[in-house]
């Protein structure tokens, strides 16, 4: 049971991946129009969430379920999936929150591998934040920022940067921001309308081969 056999998606049901997407794109961004480089990608992108979707309906007691709850939790869990995966891939990517987010990544990145350039950024931090003021600055650490109560679950992916110094603990923190800014927009994108174009027959045939056996 662990390998997943989708043989009956056909050549137009595949074809409808880039419907669903069209579709998706006129509600989760009604003015403006996706471009994409490759349709085939929207397809393996369908194949992907069909063989999650599997993957976590094989985990559920399906004896103690209403007749028909197997083919909505497919759909849902389809639907719901590929709406994250292509909010990030297609609308999060081009957003300014992901360009500054690069940005510093960049700026990160350089000081990691120059270490002296670090050095000489921090010296200026400070000189900036001193000078021309007649305010005795006797601490310029920066403190670490963590994601809100909603996402605190990742804080403990963060690293600690205080040992970089305050410049790079700076730019953990912009990157943080914007990556909180991402997420948050991503609540209220909607999810893909799966069940218009793929019927709940095609469902119950893939539902037979990868769990009914």
């Amino acid at each position: 049971m662990d390998s997943i056999d989708l043989s009956p998606l056909d050549a137009s049901t595949l074809a409808s991946a880039f419907n669903m997407f069209r579709d998706w794109n006129a509600i989760a961004m009604p003015n403006q129009k996706i471009h994409i480089k490759n349709e085939q990608r929207l397809v393996e992108d369908l194949k992907e969430a069909l063989q999650s979707a599997i993957i976590a309906i094989r985990k559920k007691e399906l004896n103690s379920k209403p007749p028909g709850w197997d083919i909505g939790f497919i759909i849902g869990f389809v639907s719901g999936s590929l709406g994250v995966h292509w909010y990030n891939e297609y609308i999060a990517r081009n957003s300014e929150q992901y360009k500054i987010l690069s940005a510093m990544k960049a700026l990160s990145s350089y000081f990691e591998i120059k270490d002296i350039a670090l050095l000489r950024v921090e010296k200026l931090y400070e000189h900036f934040l001193k000078s021309d003021s007649n305010l005795i600055i006797e601490d310029t650490q920066v403190d670490k920022q963590l994601f809100s109560d909603d996402e605190s679950k990742y804080n403990s992916l963060i690293e600690n940067t205080a040992y970089n110094g305050s410049v790079d603990t700076i730019l953990n923190n912009i990157m943080l921001q914007q990556i909180d800014l991402i997420m948050k927009k991503g609540k209220h994108m909607p999810n893909v309308p799966v069940k218009k174009h793929i019927s709940d027959s095609l469902i119950e045939d893939i539902l037979q081969l990868n769990v009914y056996i």
